[in-house]
């Protein structure tokens, strides 16, 4: 896009991010009596909960609110696509999708039962019957080289072992290592920020569950990301000295990183410490509001959405499982808006 679509653009989504939803009604969300109140809210923000679509009235409450974020998906790549933006500009946000779609398809092959509901079916770069199929059918060809050779190497693992935490572990650390590049590779601030928080992210997690279950060094190894704002070598030192009583040698390791201030986070549990994780990439991206000439503004938009429809879904299913209030909020994201 020149910069003159740049410029249109952005100040069209401006005017779309006057609906994206405030820190002040999620908090009226969380406060709701009940699922049903939560869906009127949302409705009347202009979200597609299903009212007055016949199809959707045998559906539960659970089938009712995925078919809605499903939805909201839609409409954000719609908005995009009508402003002439290339959904591809935003892979580097659609990968964990994918890789999440070949968890799914192999366990929908090992199964008799129709899983159809567990594949993201939207905000993907590989369309998901594509991977369903192929695994069924065990021909990779029509996948990408690096996805291709990791489900290969994924059945095979999975025919010798039987391990399906290690199919797990080797998936989820493929989706990380193409994040991360394609963060490396992007043209864009916003892209490049979005990649390495969500890898560091993900590898300190890896860490700290690891220390809690005594992982050792070859579990690390297999299962990090190595990427340039973590030193590998340090950071499994720093995990194999701890134990889930003493977190001490993670917390000094840490301290000497950008992400000194996971430590707090972490020692308030898994919880808080996912929920900094969020909250850092909307922080860093909201200076993207005051730009007009690049693709970073979208960018921020399409973040920010994912991350209003991630904290409807943490109250929805607050909601049908009876959660407290408390337990609930201590999970609510930070908004964009």
């Amino acid at each position: 896009m020149s910069q003159k679509d740049y410029i249109y653009a952005v100040a069209r989504i401006r005017f779309k991010e006057i609906s994206l939803l405030s820190d002040q009604f999620i908090n009226q969300l969380v406060s709701a009596e009940s699922f049903d109140d939560c869906m009127k809210l949302l409705r009347d923000k202009g979200w597609e909960t299903g009212e007055g679509k016949p199809e959707l009235a045998s559906l539960d409450d659970a089938s009712r609110a995925d078919r809605m974020f499903e939805a909201e998906r839609d409409k954000t790549w719609k908005q995009l696509e009508e402003l002439g933006v290339e959904k591809s500009a935003f892979d580097v946000f659609h990968i964990s999708n994918d890789y999440h779609n070949l968890k799914a398809a192999i366990k929908d092959t090992a199964s008799d039962k129709d899983h159809d509901n567990i594949f993201i079916k939207t905000g993907t770069t590989v369309p998901y019957e594509k991977i369903r199929d192929a695994v069924k059918k065990k021909d990779f060809s029509a996948l990408p080289k690096d996805m291709a050779r990791l489900a290969e190497d994924v059945l095979t693992a999975l025919l010798h072992t039987d391990d399906g935490q290690l199919c797990d572990i080797m998936i989820d650390k493929a989706a990380l290592d193409a994040i991360y590049k394609a963060g490396k590779e992007a043209q864009n601030d916003i892209l490049r920020l979005y990649a390495k928080l969500t890898v560091a992210g993900a590898d300190i997690k890896v860490i700290v569950r690891g220390i809690k279950f005594k992982k050792d060094r070859a579990f690390y190894m297999n299962a990090l990301s190595d990427i340039d704002e973590l030193d590998l070598k340090e950071l499994i030192d720093s995990a194999l000295k701890c134990d889930r009583n003493n977190f001490q040698p993670l917390y000094d390791y840490l301290e000497k990183t950008e992400f000194s201030g996971a430590i707090s986070e972490i020692k308030k549990g898994m919880t808080a410490f996912e929920k900094w994780c969020d909250d850092q990439i909307i922080e860093k991206i909201k200076p993207e509001l005051y730009h007009a000439f690049t693709i970073g503004p979208l960018a921020a938009y399409v973040l920010g959405r994912e991350n209003e429809i991630k904290t409807v879904r943490i109250i929805i299913s607050g909601k049908l499982n009876d959660l407290p209030e408390k337990a609930v909020s201590e999970r609510i994201r930070e908004m964009y808006a």
